[in-house]
């Protein structure tokens, strides 16, 4: 069986020694908020008294919350869901078998990756019935959804035998949507995949590690191929594509070989090449500076989709600090300023629904 992460420095690891890291997280300061335990009288019990084997579960008031984190948790095979901003768990979506990235629809609906399961499968927000799931050929490890509603997912191959792949399906009003994908872009000899992410005009970008060079791909608003494009900055270790609400946004997991993350904000000229436009480097104290963050999410005022305004914070698991799931500001400052305390040992995704 193929892994969520090919074997390489991306690869989610779970170990009884790696949990035990998480005591460096005690140097960050903590998440205020109220304990989390569910609302009483909802019928959901205390998070910890459930397993990956229970039932799917959220407190009557979920989808009031203005925003809504959910975390996967691949060691559980769930989908932890918090206040974003007490911390306060919410519920717990069950029945993955691997859970990896995230991504968000204009609505809040969320999608999440189930890589070994080979599909996606969506959610309205504070729901805890599926609406629908996408079957995947290889195994996604993340996806992103376009303002006109086009879906993609990053996949690793479904055998050895195989390529990496992003595959992309159109959203249109006709019953079926999102059934049958549009098509499916092959990306040669890629040793890491990271998650993709559209842009504000529904361009998609791709980050893949091939041998010791990462390159950047970028499908293009209505294009049938996949073309690698120039940027004038050296990415490491691909750390995944977002739009940040003004920027298209690439993240390096070993900024300058220094073992800590960045994230470079970049746009894009006419003829296709990305220039970088600044440059956001994640740092915190639990580890001398260093960070590892799979995945960075920023965090703006809209679902990504629809947000034309800059995003205010990043999160992410820092595997540098034990698997502490951190929020960091974002842009100007980098410092890592909160510490979600009730979060898995090591989240393998996480997204925000906003209301």
């Amino acid at each position: 069986m193929t892994s969520i992460y090919r074997i390489s420095a991306q690869a989610v690891v779970f170990s009884a020694a790696a949990a035990a890291l998480a005591a460096c997280t005690g140097a960050n300061s903590s998440l205020a908020g109220p304990a989390v335990i569910p609302d009483q009288g909802s019928g959901a019990q205390n998070s910890a008294s459930h397993s990956a084997s229970d039932r799917s579960w959220m407190i009557a008031s979920a989808a009031t919350i203005k925003k809504m984190l959910y975390l996967s948790d691949a060691g559980r095979g769930a989908v932890l869901v918090y206040d974003f901003g007490t911390g306060k768990q919410l519920g717990m979506l069950t029945g993955f078998q691997a859970p990896a990235g995230q991504c968000v629809d204009k609505k809040g609906d969320v999608w999440i990756a189930d890589s070994d399961a080979r599909s996606l499968v969506e959610y309205p927000r504070g729901v805890t019935t599926p609406i629908r799931t996408v079957s995947t050929g290889g195994h996604p490890i993340g996806c992103s959804v376009a303002p006109n509603g086009d879906l993609a997912a990053a996949e690793n191959p479904g055998s050895e035998d195989e390529p990496s792949s992003v595959v992309v399906w159109s959203a249109n009003a006709s019953a079926g949507a999102y059934t049958a994908p549009r098509a499916t872009f092959a990306v040669p000899n890629c040793v890491t995949l990271s998650t993709p992410g559209y842009d504000n005009h529904n361009n998609l970008y791709l980050e893949c590690m091939i041998a010791d060079l990462t390159n950047v791909y970028e499908l293009r608003n209505g294009a049938h191929s996949l073309q690698k494009i120039s940027f004038n900055r050296s990415i490491a270790i691909p750390g995944g594509v977002m739009w940040d609400g003004k920027y298209i946004t690439l993240a390096d997991r070993n900024y300058h070989f220094r073992r800590s993350t960045a994230i470079y904000r970049a746009t894009e000229s006419a003829a296709g090449a990305l220039a970088l436009a600044g440059t956001t480097e994640l740092t915190d104290a639990c580890s001398a500076g260093s960070t590892d963050v799979l995945s960075p999410y920023i965090v703006g005022n809209a679902n990504t989709p629809a947000n034309d305004r800059q995003g205010a914070t990043v999160i992410g698991d820092n595997r540098a600090c034990g698997g502490a799931f951190d929020y960091w500001t974002y842009p100007n400052e980098s410092n890592q300023v909160k510490s979600l305390p009730s979060a898995p040992a090591y989240a393998t995704g996480a997204s925000v629904s906003i209301l």
